[in-house]
């Protein structure tokens, strides 16, 4: 099915993250026919420029590569005429995160010709709903459900190009199922000028009828109103009344979800996270609730946007990567579409139809969704059941000072252009608004930058953009795209016009009074910015006064005073847990566990923490999973699924998506948490994940 190109595999171990900083030291490559026989494998370790003895104690424990290993490795100018005879102009380059290992092997070498293809991207397509789309993870699945192995550990460079290898070629064996079975994919490639296209051996003259341009609904969801659950007795929930607040004390969660279930009335469960949702999504399944709703899903697509997507002159690698993830989808019986890229949510954007969806009787959201949804939507026939009822002033004093992004409207126009565009319409005026758009954005950014020069906090209050003489090109310009927006207004649907002009209204408010400013770090030395307002505080009234038209019952596993109580003091979980603020006395503990959970919510001390356990060889008779540093929310999930010994560390959120998944410790040690958020962490510990 591939044509014949020169295929290689690469992968990279590096002293870090920092492409301008950090050095490659250890190089690996598998080269391949198009029939993936393996004709050549490549290893070796490189000695960085720098001084290799400051390796990092994370980057020699992820990498097992340490100072010794590196002492006698040539340096990466000494093998580049090694590794160059992999590399010409039909070379394609496959790799997990490809683009990284690309850019730091171009500091040595000219790069500029190759075709690369990232596993990372070909895994989202053809594998769903993980909690991590890392190489290992990926390998991992392939080993445990399709048998297919690779020898030795992962970060070693060759044998993360094997891995690597291997999920190419499943990637390409399930293409070609489903190209069989769904011809279209093939068609769209043909029209395609995306690496598929370079790579993909498929007949010029292949041809799709315009009539079979179609999307196949994915599996129809159980009907809207089941919830298999009978009607219970009356009980305290069920003869409840508006503004009611209840103290849940040693009440079951459980209980309460089923006091709420077996009530008449529809309800919409809400929740401060996710993590607590899924939580409350998996008991009530386990109580016999089927098809339980959430705010704003909708998976139905619309035919004519269908048809107008389908029929395109010519694809991007995105738009063919969503084809493969929606027929793989549909190919397993999925009943809804697994978005896990932001490109899957522009293109999803455009093909659904643009109708209300009828919500299912129990309906689950956390608080900032209800609230967005609340605000245009009538559901006054849905009790709302508000959960976390001590956060109820921080969640809405969020959602309404929530900061206001310009790269969310950058992302907007970006949807727009590709919408009227599938849809044949003139965007010259809307594509010179954006690049205006662009340009204001990058000289407020400057502006703001000069700002915080002095300044050690990422935070700084400014009196009034509009009219300061601070801001005089970003005012000139803002002016300059309120009238074109004028323009642009006579092109743009009825719900695009009213999105941009809300856009423009916000900044206008925002200009016009004094506003916070953020520095946000999305690299080390890269930050943007985003604002936030300072004048919409409230009170309990106008919190009550948002939800006029539902009734609203309240819930606290904490708050006690003004409260109904339905449930008692005594404490229920079967959760070992202990407040211990004295690190050495945790580690003397360590060792009576198999499975501990240690809560940090100071990155400085977990840090700390790890660098111990490391220099211990703790790592050597447990998996140390640690937030943000072993590796990201998902893949730390994962491992914490599959482990049988483990110290795991991180924050309350953290622990809470582990809980969620189903995934239990021996005991939870609370070592940092700061002052009055230590208790209600303990209360929602016993109380959301005591029964799991």
């Amino acid at each position: 099915m591939l044509k014949n190109l020169n295929y290689i595999s690469l992968d990279l171990e590096t002293t870090g993250l920092d492409i301008k900083k950090d050095e490659p030291i250890q190089i690996g490559i598998v080269k391949f026919d198009n029939n993936f026989n393996i004709l050549e494998k490549y290893k070796s370790y490189i000695k960085p420029q720098s001084n290799s003895l400051d390796l990092k104690n994370i980057v020699k424990f992820v990498t097992n590569i340490n100072v010794n290993d590196l002492q006698d490795a040539p340096y990466i100018q000494d093998i580049l005429k090694q590794i160059s005879k992999y590399f010409d102009k039909n070379t394609v380059i496959i790799g997990h995160n490809i683009m990284f290992d690309i850019n730091i092997l171009s500091k040595y070498m000219d790069l500029s010709f190759v075709k690369t293809l990232d596993t990372f991207h070909l895994s989202h397509s053809i594998f769903h709903f993980l909690p991590s789309y890392s190489l290992e993870i990926i390998s991992e699945i392939l080993k445990k459900e399709y048998n297919i192995i690779i020898d030795g550990d992962y970060h070693d460079a060759l044998t993360d190009s094997l891995a690597s290898y291997n999920i190419f070629k499943f990637f390409v064996e399930r293409f070609g199922n489903l190209s069989n079975k769904f011809p279209i994919l093939k068609n769209c490639i043909l029209r395609s000028e995306s690496i598929y296209n370079q790579i993909f051996d498929i007949k010029d003259d292949y041809y799709v009828d315009k009539s079979n341009y179609f999307l196949p609904g994915l599996k129809k969801e159980v009907a809207v109103n089941s919830k298999i659950i009978n009607k219970g007795p009356d009980n305290t929930i069920s003869k409840s009344k508006d503004g009611d607040k209840f103290y849940v004390g040693d009440e079951s969660f459980k209980k309460v979800l089923y006091d709420i279930a077996t009530t008449n009335k529809k309800g919409i469960i809400c929740f401060q996270n996710p993590s607590k949702l899924k939580i409350a999504k998996t008991l009530l399944s386990n109580l016999g609730v089927k098809n339980i709703g959430y705010l704003g899903n909708n998976s139905i697509f619309d035919k004519e946007n269908t048809n107008l997507f389908l029929g395109k002159d010519n694809f991007n690698f995105f738009e063919i990567n969503f084809l493969i993830k929606y027929f793989s989808q549909y190919d397993k019986g999925h009943g809804f579409l697994d978005l896990s890229l932001a490109n899957d949510f522009k293109i999803s954007n455009f093909l659904q139809k643009g109708i209300d969806k009828k919500l299912s009787d129990i309906v689950l959201a956390n608080h900032y969704n209800l609230f967005e949804f609340i605000k245009n939507k009538n559901i006054s026939d849905y009790k709302i059941y508000f959960f976390d009822r001590d956060t109820w002033y921080n969640s809405l004093s969020k959602y309404l000072n929530k900061p206001f992004d310009l790269y969310f409207v950058i992302y907007k126009l970006e949807f727009f252009i590709y919408k009227y565009e599938i849809k044949g319409l003139d965007i010259y005026e809307l594509n010179k608004f954006y690049t205006k758009f662009i340009i204001f954005t990058g000289i407020l950014f400057k502006e703001i930058t000069k700002q915080f020069i002095g300044i050690s906090k990422d935070i700084v209050e400014i009196d009034y953009i509009k009219g300061n003489i601070d801001f005089y090109l970003s005012n000139k310009l803002f002016n300059s795209l309120r009238e074109d927006l004028l323009v642009i207004s006579e092109k743009l649907e009825n719900e695009d016009r009213d999105c941009i002009v809300d856009f423009f209204d916000d900044m206008d408010d925002i200009f016009n009074n004094i506003c916070l400013i953020k520095k946000m770090m999305y690299d080390e030395n890269k930050f943007y910015f985003t604002f936030y307002r300072t004048n919409n505080l409230i009170n309990y009234q106008e919190f009550m006064d948002f939800f006029d038209k539902n009734e609203v019952v309240f819930f606290s596993n904490n708050t006690k005073e003004g409260f109904y109580s339905i449930g008692g003091d005594k404490s229920y979980s079967n959760i070992k847990l202990s407040k211990q603020n004295d690190k050495n006395k945790i580690i003397d503990n360590i060792s009576k566990h198999n499975n501990i959970f240690i809560l940090c919510v100071n990155k400085n001390k977990s840090k700390e923490l790890f660098e111990y356990l490391l220099n211990n060889n703790y790592n050597l008779n447990y998996e140390l999973l640690f937030e943000n540093i072993t590796g990201g929310v998902g893949k730390n999930i994962y491992y914490s699924q599959i482990k049988n010994k483990k110290i795991v560390v991180g924050g309350f959120e953290f622990l809470l998506n582990l809980m969620s998944s189903k995934i239990s410790f021996d005991h939870i040690y609370v070592y940092y948490a700061p002052g009055a958020f230590e208790k209600q962490i303990i209360k929602d510990i016993h109380w959301y994940t005591g029964i799991l």
